[in-house]
């Protein structure tokens, strides 16, 4: 049995390793909720893990001519249960999408 403390200290660790990848990475939970994104992707958009959290997240993230697609990646790849990436334009802080 893990130490309630010891969990704590086990997943803060784990983000600061995932913040430093030179990646952009999201974790979704098994609903499809949004539940961690690292620096660089917050960074990216200009965001706060809360902006991530949130229930406009990917209408305000992806170009609307992308969204649909993306969305449809990502449930089919959950209901799978496997990992997933697709390729979309997103908007960066700066209002470019890229």
């Amino acid at each position: 049995m893990i130490d309630a403390e010891d969990r704590r200290q086990a997943e803060s660790e784990f983000r600061r390793l995932l913040d430093l990848l030179p990646q952009y990475l999201c974790v979704y939970g098994a609903e499809g909720n949004p539940l961690y994104a690292n620096d660089p992707l917050l960074d990216f958009f200009g965001f706060t893990l809360d902006d991530f959290r949130s229930e406009d997240f990917q209408k305000r993230a992806f170009h609307p001519d992308d969204l649909e697609h993306a969305q449809s990646v990502r449930n089919e790849a959950m209901r799978l249960g496997e990992g997933w990436e697709v390729e979309a334009r997103i908007l960066r802080k700066d209002g470019q999408y890229r």
